[in-house]
């Protein structure tokens, strides 16, 4: 539409004076027109380009930040299970959870590892139901010494 509005005023422009300054107006407007699609887009991924450097750089990303998020997790948890299982006497040797960063953004904890002394062994199951209750997901048990 645009190209065709430039090529009538185009022609209907006189040759000389106000018609060369008209001229070169129309056809800055005309390539404005052509170029404003192009500057709109702002997600180049709908084009379905690959953009495997960069994919590989956000994944190497988002595994490190999974890395670290689960190292400061572990701590944490097995602050949350000490203060849990004091009333009981009881205790966890270490805690693991693995993160979850890539599912839109958030995080989640994918997978929770409780691991006990051989002297909590007979308690396993009452701590894992007090853990789970606390914690509101599932629980990986398994005794120190065990083969993960």
């Amino acid at each position: 539409m645009a190209a065709i509005v430039c090529a009538i005023l185009q022609m209907l422009a006189p040759k000389e004076g106000t018609g060369r300054i008209l001229r070169l107006m129309t056809a800055a407007f005309f390539i404005c027109a052509m170029i404003s699609p192009l500057l709109s887009l702002k997600d180049l991924s709908s084009l379905g380009l690959d953009f495997t450097a960069e994919n590989a750089q956000n994944g190497a990303l988002e595994q490190q930040m999974s890395s670290q998020l689960s190292e400061q997790m572990g701590p944490a948890l097995e602050s949350s299970a000490a203060e849990v299982l004091a009333p009981y006497h009881l205790s966890v040797k270490k805690v693991e959870a693995k993160v979850d960063t890539s599912a839109d953004g958030s995080i989640y904890i994918d997978h929770i590892t409780v691991t006990l002394d051989k002297q909590q062994t007979g308690s396993r199951i009452t701590i894992q139901k007090l853990l789970e209750e606390k914690w509101g997901t599932a629980i990986e048990m398994t005794t120190e010494g065990d083969a993960q």
